[in-house]
C-alpha cells in the first residue's frame, strides 16, 4: 500500500492542504498534506487508487487545472504496518503461510499439501451448467404449432392464391381432386393466399375442375396462382435422440422466448415432443429459430457414465463391476450427500514398456506389460492377470489418424495380427499410449478376384486390374464399370472396424502421420509354455542355485551377478523361463520368442 505520493507537475496550480486531488482517466484520489514547492512538487496522502505520470489532467476539488503529473513517486509508508512475530499468530495456518520456506525435496508452499483437512478429500463431481448445449442450430424453415406439439420442417412449401376468400385453418388438409394433389395448411396470408406444407403431387391452375376442398368439403374456390419453395430441414441428420431434451427459441421476439421439450419421436421432417416448460407460443414459417440440444450419450460430453437397471442378480459381485458406494449422509467432510449420487472409484489402464539390449548392444528386445481396468494381479482367475506382449511387430501411420476416422492407414499392415472373428478375438494396437481394437486387417484378409456375373457379398475385398476394392453393395454385373458406385478403392495397409480409446486409454483429437503403431494382438503375447499357471505373470524367470552360506548381491565388476567371493552366481532351469544362461543364450520358448530366434 502506498499511502503517500509525490507528483512533480508540468505547470503551476493553486492548492491548499486538505484539498482533494484527482486525475482524469485514472482512479487516484488523495488529499494535499504539504504545501506545493517552488518546483511544482505536490505531496498527497490518504491515497486510494493510482495516479499516472503523463496521464490525464489533475483536478483540485473537482475543478480541472489543465496540468498533469510529469513524474509520480509512490512512497511506502512503513508506519501503517506492524511487524508480527512467529508467536503472535493465533492459528497454525497463518503461521505456516508466513514462515514456511520449502527447500529441496519438501512439499510446496501450498496449505492443502501441508495441512490435512483443508481441501475436500472426497470425489468431486462437476456437471455441466443447466444451459449447456452440445449443438446450436439456427434455421428459418422450421415451424412449431403448440396444438400438436410438433416441430415441423417446411418440407416442400406450396403457396396457393385462391379466387375467393376461403374458410380454412392451420392444420386443414387442402385437396385438388382434378390433380390429386394435397397438403396441410401451414399458414394463411392476406390476398387469399394459403401456404401448404408436406405437399404431395402438383396443384394446377388450368386443369378441369380446379376447385379445392378443405377436409373433403368443396370450397368452390379456384387456384389462380402457385409458387413453390423447396426448403427442407432433415431432423434425422442431427445428433438428437428420443428421450433427450431440446430448447427452442424464437429469435424474432423482442424478448427471447424459450420452450423446453422432451423428444418423443424423430422423423425426417418432424420432431414429436412432450412436456412443455416455458411460455407457450407458435413459430410460423420464416421465423428465425434456435434449437439448443445437449447430447448426453456422446462420450465427448461425458467424463464417465455409470448406470444400471438393477436387473442383474450378480451385479456387484464381479471384479469388473463398478460399485458406487458413497460416504455417510453426514460426516467430517460432507453433509446432505445421498450415497447413490456419489460416483464410485474408477481405475486407469496401465501399460509399461520394458527395453533391454543384447549381444553387445546390437539387438533390442522389448515387451509390454498391460494391466487394464479390471486386472487383478493376485486373483485366482487367470483371465484377470496382467498380460505380457512382445514389442516387435511395429509400423507407422501413413496418414493422420483423426478422432472421427473409421479406419487406420499404416505403412505395413501385414505385421499386425489378423483378427479371429470365429473365436471373437480382435486385433489390438497401441498408438502413443492409446489402445485401439480392430476387427479387420485388409493385409491379412483374402481378396476375391472380381469376375463378370460373380456373386460377392457386401463388405468383401475384391481385386480388379491390380487394385483392391471394398464392396458396399451389389457387384453382380457384366462389366466392372457398372459397379463403380458400389465399390471403393482401398489400400491393403488398412485396419478397419476400429474401437478407439479401449480400456479407458486416452484418444486424442489426432495421431500425426509417422507415429509408431505397435502390435499387441494374440500373436505378440509371450507364450506361457513352461509355466503351470498358463500365464507368465506369476511364473519364474530365473532360479538361483541354493547357497545358504553366502549372501548374493550385484557388484560393479561387470554385467554379472556375483557373490561376496566375486564368483559368478549360477542358475538352474527348474521350470523357469530362462535356463541359466541369460536372455541372450537361453533356448526356452519365452527367450526365443522375445529374441525372435
Amino acid at each position: 500500500v502506498y499511502s503517500t505520493t509525490t507528483m512533480k507537475l508540468n505547470g503551476n496550480i493553486t492548492a491548499n492542504v486538505g484539498d482533494y486531488i484527482t486525475q482524469a482517466n485514472a482512479d487516484g484520489n488523495a488529499q494535499v498534506i504539504t504545501a506545493i514547492t517552488a518546483a511544482n512538487v505536490i505531496t498527497v496522502g490518504n491515497l486510494t487508487g493510482t495516479y499516472y505520470a503523463r496521464g490525464g489532467n489533475i483536478s483540485i476539488n473537482g475543478v480541472s487545472s489543465n496540468v498533469r503529473p510529469a513524474t509520480v513517486n509512490n512512497i511506502f509508508d512503513y508506519s501503517q504496518y506492524t511487524k508480527i512475530g512467529a508467536g503472535d499468530f493465533d492459528n497454525a495456518n497463518d503461521r505456516i503461510m508466513a514462515y514456511y520456506a520449502p527447500g529441496e525435496g519438501m512439499p510446496g508452499r501450498d496449505l492443502n499439501k501441508l495441512v490435512y483437512g483443508v481441501e475436500y478429500p472426497g470425489v468431486q463431481v462437476q456437471g455441466v451448467r443447466f444451459n449447456a448445449f452440445s449443438s446450436n442450430i439456427t434455421s428459418n424453415i422450421i415451424s412449431y404449432h403448440h396444438s400438436n406439439l410438433s416441430l415441423i420442417s417446411s418440407n416442400i412449401i406450396t403457396r396457393l392464391t385462391l379466387s375467393t376468400n376461403a374458410n380454412v385453418w392451420v392444420g386443414n388438409t387442402i385437396t385438388q381432386l382434378s390433380t390429386g394433389a394435397y397438403g396441410n395448411v401451414y399458414s394463411i396470408s392476406t390476398g387469399n393466399v394459403v401456404t401448404l406444407s408436406r405437399v404431395v403431387g402438383a396443384f394446377s391452375t388450368t386443369a378441369a375442375n380446379i376447385y379445392v376442398y378443405r377436409d373433403g368439403a368443396n370450397l368452390t374456390a379456384n387456384v389462380t396462382a402457385i409458387s413453390n419453395v423447396n426448403d427442407y430441414f432433415d431432423f434425422t441428420t442431427t445428433e438428437y435422440a428420443t428421450g433427450e431434451y431440446l430448447t427452442v427459441s424464437n429469435l424474432d421476439l423482442p424478448v427471447s422466448a424459450n420452450l423446453t421439450f422432451k423428444i418423443v419421436n424423430i422423423t425426417n421432417d418432424r420432431l414429436q415432443l412432450s412436456e412443455i416448460s416455458g411460455t407457450t407460443f407458435s413459430i410460423s414459417h420464416g421465423s428465425n429459430v434456435a434449437l439448443r440440444y445437449y447430447d448426453d450419450n456422446d462420450p465427448i460430453n461425458l467424463d464417465s457414465s455409470i448406470q444400471s437397471a438393477y436387473m442383474d442378480s450378480a451385479l456387484g459381485t464381479r471384479a469388473e463391476d463398478i460399485n458406487v458406494d458413497g460416504g455417510a449422509y453426514y460426516d467430517t467432510f460432507s453433509s446432505h450427500a445421498p450415497e447413490e449420487l456419489v460416483p464410485g472409484q474408477t481405475f486407469d489402464h496401465l501399460a509399461v514398456k520394458v527395453y533391454t539390449k543384447l549381444f553387445s548392444n546390437t539387438q533390442i528386445v522389448a515387451y509390454r506389460m498391460v494391466s487394464n481396468t479390471i486386472a487383478n494381479s493376485s486373483s485366482t482367475n487367470v483371465s484377470l492377470w496382467p498380460q505380457y506382449y512382445k514389442i516387435a511387430n511395429t509400423s507407422v501411420l501413413s496418414a493422420n489418424l483423426n478422432l472421427t476416422d473409421t479406419s487406420i492407414s499404416v505403412a505395413n499392415a501385414s505385421v499386425f495380427s489378423a483378427p479371429d472373428i470365429t473365436n471373437n478375438i480382435p486385433g489390438i494396437i497401441y498408438i502413443n499410449g492409446e489402445k485401439i481394437v480392430y476387427w479387420r486387417n485388409y493385409a491379412t484378409e483374402s481378396k476375391i478376384a472380381w469376375a463378370a456375373n460373380a456373386v460377392i457379398s457386401t463388405g468383401s475385398l475384391i481385386t480388379y486390374s491390380g487394385n483392391i476394392y471394398l464392396t458396399s453393395g451389389n457387384v453382380y454385373s457384366t462389366t466392372f464399370a457398372n459397379i463403380s458406385a458400389n465399390t471403393t478403392q482401398v489400400s491393403a495397409n488398412i485396419l478397419a472396424q476400429i474401437r478407439r480409446g479401449a480400456d479407458k486409454t486416452g484418444a486424442p483429437l489426432v495421431h500425426v502421420v509417422g507415429s509408431t503403431v505397435e502390435d499387441s494382438g494374440v500373436t505378440s503375447l509371450i507364450p506361457s509354455s513352461g509355466s503351470t499357471d498358463g500365464n507368465v505373470h506369476l511364473g519364474t524367470w530365473m532360479n538361483l542355485n541354493p547357497d545358504t552360506s553366502q549372501r548374493f548381491f550385484v557388484t560393479d565388476s561387470g554385467d554379472f551377478m556375483t557373490n561376496e567371493a566375486d564368483s559368478y552366481i549360477t542358475t538352474t532351469y527348474s521350470s523357469a523361463f530362462l535356463d541359466g544362461s541369460g536372455l541372450e543364450n537361453s533356448d526356452t520358448v519365452q527367450a526365443v520368442f522375445l529374441r525372435g530366434s
